[in-house]
């Protein structure tokens, strides 16, 4: 009886502050509006190749987010580095790049004893620098794990889709194309709000010397 009279008073409160959910922080932003939208589903293998030929399109600007991009930094090329390939033209023919990574840190073994500190996406950041493109990562307190795309402030291009071999090639992914002028402009406004990493290129630089014991990890 009593357990049944406090969940009551839980949800006459939620009723009298007009939610069940509420905010602490006032300065939060919520948009419900629907908007009138063409959308198309690029689930799976359909991903690539509407990327593709929407990066190619583009006539002004490509803005993204990314949470890796796994680019082979070899000669063998595959499908991760045809759309970096494809961003890096779009920019030669003078369309604003933005991308934004996120920087979390990965330790990698590679049969070694010691574990490398790994910098995701890392290989595509220096891809993207070296073609002129605006290229970031986010504050290393933050977790980006956002896979969208905006081009031209018109498409948004959505879903659980890495760029990463993986993603493309194998992983069943769901990912929407969306034609919208005020939801691109509703998610470049969330881009805003993705705090960038000061002096990220320095610290790639030190990065590159760091490396941990096994031995360390391993003990007890």
């Amino acid at each position: 009886m009593i357990k049944r009279i406090i969940i009551v008073f839980i949800l006459a409160l939620a009723v009298f502050n007009g939610s069940i959910f509420v905010y602490a922080d006032s300065d939060v932003k919520v948009n419900d509006t629907l908007y009138d939208a063409r959308v198309k589903n690029i689930s799976n293998r359909r991903y690539f190749d509407a990327v593709k030929e929407a990066i190619k399109e583009a006539k002004e600007s490509i803005y993204m987010t990314m949470y890796i991009i796994q680019a082979s930094g070899k000669g063998n090329k595959r499908k991760v580095d045809e759309l970096l390939d494809e961003l890096a033209r779009a920019k030669e023919r003078g369309v604003e790049v933005k991308v934004i990574l996120d920087e979390n840190i990965d330790f990698t073994n590679k049969g070694r004893k010691t574990l490398k500190a790994e910098m995701k996406s890392l290989n595509a950041y220096r891809f993207l620098k070296e073609k002129g493109i605006d290229v970031y990562y986010d504050e290393s307190s933050i977790y980006t794990h956002a896979k969208a795309i905006v081009i031209d402030r018109e498409i948004v291009i959505a879903g659980s889709t890495n760029w990463t071999n993986t993603s493309l090639e194998r992983s069943f992914e769901v990912t929407t194309f969306t034609k919208s002028k005020p939801l691109a402009e509703e998610i470049l406004e969330e881009f805003k709000d993705i705090e960038i990493r000061e002096g990220v290129d320095e610290f790639i630089e030190e990065k590159d010397a760091i490396s941990v014991s096994m031995d360390f990890l391993e003990g007890p």
